[in-house]
């Protein structure tokens, strides 16, 4: 579900903001960035099917930020700069803001047609309102 990408992209950039904040601690940055690529790898996956219905050049441009993500997130492990993290942590939020609003627009569209397939004489969404005089 496109909602459920867009979330864990929003998640992973959360704990990847959280471990840049814990400069005491390298540790639950290390995690952030290997969920972060352990997410990645899953969508170049899901990309790399014929059947994934991502229209061509949309399909191109995620996997070259597959792998954009894969070597950022190899160097970010090695020696782990804000710089690096940031970048990964805007890419997991923009990406995420264009899913939903694209679902968010696919849920609109939905709606317009099939309020534009009801018969003129069905009752308005919502039910029938009832007076009493």
């Amino acid at each position: 579900c496109i909602r459920d990408r867009a979330w864990a992209l929003i998640e992973t950039a959360r704990r990847l903001q959280d471990g840049l904040a814990r400069a005491d601690d390298s540790e639950p940055l290390k995690e952030a960035l290997r969920l972060n690529w352990r997410l990645w790898t899953l969508f170049q996956a899901n990309l790399s099917l014929e059947e994934s219905g991502v229209p061509d050049d949309v399909r191109s441009n995620m996997l070259s930020l597959c792998g954009f993500v894969d070597k950022r997130t190899v160097a970010a492990l090695i020696e782990p700069t804000a710089d690096l993290v940031q970048v990964m942590i805007d890419i997991n939020r923009y990406i995420a803001g264009g899913l939903l609003a694209g679902a968010e627009h696919a849920a609109q569209a939905a709606a317009e047609s099939a309020q534009a397939a009801a018969p003129a004489d069905a009752p308005p969404a919502g039910g029938l309102k009832i007076q009493s005089a």
